[in-house]
């Protein structure tokens, strides 16, 4: 459970996911599946839900911050700055670019995440996360930024402590979605993170072989044949 402000002091994760889809625009269906629940096997899959799901916490850290006059921007803005020019980031077409740009890139790195996990493991993969969500705010705010990657800037301090609060929280929420949602194959080694490696012996020895490697294998064979026979005479 997460805390929020329902009536009961509880948020539940079908009233975040509600929350999410409201703010974007997509209507839901009820659909019951059980009470177990069900586990992704696709790190791609897993890791567009899992950063999905941290980058509601990124938001309302930012909406809270925004409301208090502590940030000047929220990150949607920040990311439609990537594609509109600024002057245009209050409109509603603007905005609307803004949250499918900030959504888009919080699954991707929700992906860079799952792969993070599959790596080195689920274990303490919250502080994982929190770690990974810190690199994303240097690279977004500090490298790309400075590079010219969004025309909106430059930010005050406070606007980026308070980005570098909500990346935080957002790739521990993304990582705990991820390991609570994800497949235990994923994260011990039994599903291979290559699901088509370069090099397969069944693929390799259905394969004609080339007369290259015909020929290489032939001065192999003769060379061993005379080393044999010559240890014979010997």
């Amino acid at each position: 459970m997460i805390s929020g402000g329902t009536g009961q002091g509880r948020l539940n994760l079908e009233e975040v996911v509600q929350f999410y889809c409201r703010r974007c625009g997509i209507r839901l269906q009820r659909v019951k599946v059980g009470t177990d629940i069900v586990k992704i096997s696709d790190r791609v899959i897993l890791g567009f839900v899992a950063g999905l799901g941290g980058n509601i916490a990124k938001l309302a850290i930012g909406t809270l911050a925004q409301r208090l006059n502590i940030s000047e921007i929220d990150g949607p803005g920040i990311a439609a700055g990537m594609l509109t020019p600024p002057y245009k980031l209050i409109s509603p077409e603007g905005k609307a670019v803004g949250i499918l740009a900030d959504s888009v890139i919080a699954g991707l790195l929700g992906v860079g995440t799952v792969y993070m996990l599959s790596i080195t493991g689920k274990d303490k993969a919250a502080l994982k996360g929190a770690f990974s969500g810190q690199v994303m705010w240097q690279s977004l705010y500090g490298v790309m930024a400075t590079m010219g990657a969004t025309k909106v800037r430059p930010f005050s301090p406070k606007t980026v402590l308070t980005q570098f609060v909500s990346h935080t929280a957002y790739g521990t929420v993304a990582a705990a979605i991820a390991v609570k949602l994800g497949d235990d194959k994923l994260f011990t080694g039994a599903t291979p993170l290559n699901a088509s490696p370069l090099i397969s012996p069944k693929r390799d020895a259905a394969r004609p072989p080339s007369q290259f490697s015909t020929r290489k294998n032939q001065i192999r064979n003769n060379v061993d044949n005379n080393h044999a026979a010559g240890s014979v005479l010997r």
